[in-house]
């Protein structure tokens, strides 16, 4: 009903759920240093518990995203990525689980809009889902250019970015 008032009011509807990732949930319930201890200490449940949140929301979140008549979910990897859990944890649980996730939603028929509060250096790991089949929302910081060169063909590329100016451009910058 949200959904039906606001159409006539011109606002666009971006997507009919919000997630995060499973580590993301795990880190909301227990918190996130109590989290990455889990980490240190026994992996192996952890990503048990991961892979079983994997297994479970995207059915939820999809009907979630269908009731509104929006099939698009908003994926944030917020306390999820390299940067934050090291490179070593985010390829054997976060995105091992993540991509789990990811593949359940799309199989249902929604678009997964992937967000990442903070510049991610290396997305070549999404082109291990299916070729045009989601969309990532990138941070400001990000190389707008290595982003789209990465996942040429691959994804929709959004998010709050800066332009890359040419090189006249630039110099009438520097001379104002």
């Amino acid at each position: 009903s949200f959904v039906e008032e606001i159409e006539g009011l011109g606002v666009a509807s971006y997507c009919g759920a919000m997630g995060v990732t499973p580590i993301g949930y795990i880190t909301y319930y227990r918190g996130f240093n109590e989290t990455m201890k889990d980490m240190a200490k026994d992996q192996r449940k952890l990503y048990s518990t991961a892979m079983a949140i994997a297994k479970m929301y995207p059915k939820f979140l999809a009907e979630f995203a269908k009731s509104c008549k929006i099939p698009r979910v908003w994926i944030s990897f917020t306390n999820a990525t390299p940067g934050v859990v090291g490179d070593y944890y985010f390829d054997n649980i976060v995105w091992p689980t993540t991509k789990i996730m990811l593949e359940g939603i799309i199989k249902e028929g929604v678009v997964p809009i992937i967000q990442f509060e903070e510049k991610a250096n290396n997305l070549k790991f999404l082109t291990k889902l299916p070729p045009r089949s989601y969309a990532l929302h990138i941070s400001r910081e990000a190389d707008l250019v290595r982003v789209s060169e990465t996942l040429s063909n691959q994804a929709a590329v959004l998010g709050n970015f800066k332009v890359p100016a040419g090189e006249e451009e630039e110099k009438r910058i520097k001379d104002f």
